[in-house]
């Protein structure tokens, strides 16, 4: 499985990028999705200023090249972001290898339209307190299909 964060461009690019901002990991600064590919594409990360900042559709089409069985899991992924991605057709043909996650027990309705599975993150409210049998039992009962 490939985790990747996937954030949105101002001009509708879905990138991998963790952080909120781009200040602490690489020479440019601000949010992504204040920005248009053509300037988030030139960023380099300070670890190793020869890595760029790249797109979903560069994923994908290193998963459809080599004919990988990897599953794609695209974190901070709501239906906004599915909404995107879904309308530039990348995930056609892989669908079965994609698993959106994203902040809802229930996944959003483009979950099922665009044939990928759905994992909810798990609330920040439940970090640290599933302790026992009976809290993992009380978030997992709340997960649709369950």
């Amino acid at each position: 499985m490939i985790e990747i964060d996937i954030q949105i461009t101002s001009d509708g690019v879905p990138v991998l990028f963790h952080d909120g901002t781009l200040d602490s990991k690489t020479n440019g600064s601000g949010k992504i999705q204040n920005m248009k590919w053509d300037q988030v594409k030139t960023i380099s990360y300070d670890s190793d200023p020869t890595q760029k900042i790249c797109s979903l559709q560069d994923v994908v089409g290193l998963i459809k090249g080599y004919k990988s069985r990897s599953i794609l899991q695209l974190d901070k992924c709501d239906a906004a972001e599915l909404a995107v991605i879904n309308g530039t057709g990348m995930l056609r043909g892989i669908e079965g290898q994609v698993v959106a996650k994203g902040t809802s027990f229930n996944p959003p309705s483009i979950v099922g339209s665009m044939g990928i599975k759905w994992m909810p993150i798990l609330p920040s409210s439940n970090v640290g307190k599933m302790t026992s049998k009976k809290a993992v039992d009380d978030v997992v009962s709340k997960v649709k299909p369950g």
